[in-house]
């Protein structure tokens, strides 16, 4: 009887599932392998990058301005920005990030999926409504 008050092992077992989820918030990492990062948080980079680069151009949105800034970040010339030269933006700006949220802010820009930033894409990015 005794044995019974001090040894409830009336333990609930949760489901896989939850189990599942619980893991991925903790450890921010999907089952299937993608990172998650806080959408407040992308939010918040997207924005600042935003105001950090028009601040750049002296809020000047003409075309012209805005691919002499792009270039000044391409620093090998290619016409695109790589992963490395976007972090190194982001350094110059003086941002800074963790990995999967530098990964996540490329995702967010480079709208075609090809793994770079093109000028297309951050004239979009710059020129376009701040609340999309």
């Amino acid at each position: 009887m005794w044995l019974d008050y001090y040894c409830d092992l009336s333990i609930s077992i949760v489901d896989d599932t939850y189990f599942v989820r619980m893991l991925e918030a903790i450890w921010q990492v999907n089952e299937d392998g993608t990172v998650t990062v806080a959408k407040e948080e992308l939010e918040r980079l997207t924005k600042s990058i935003r105001l950090k680069l028009l601040a750049l151009s002296n809020q000047n949105s003409d075309e012209y301005v805005l691919r002499n800034v792009f270039r000044h970040f391409d620093t090998n010339g290619n016409g695109v920005l790589s992963s490395d030269e976007f972090s190194a933006m982001l350094a110059k700006l003086q941002l800074s990030c963790t990995k999967r949220y530098l990964d996540a802010l490329l995702k967010k820009f480079d709208r075609n999926g090809n793994g770079v930033v093109e000028f297309e894409e951050l004239l979009s990015f710059l020129t376009g409504s701040p609340y999309k």
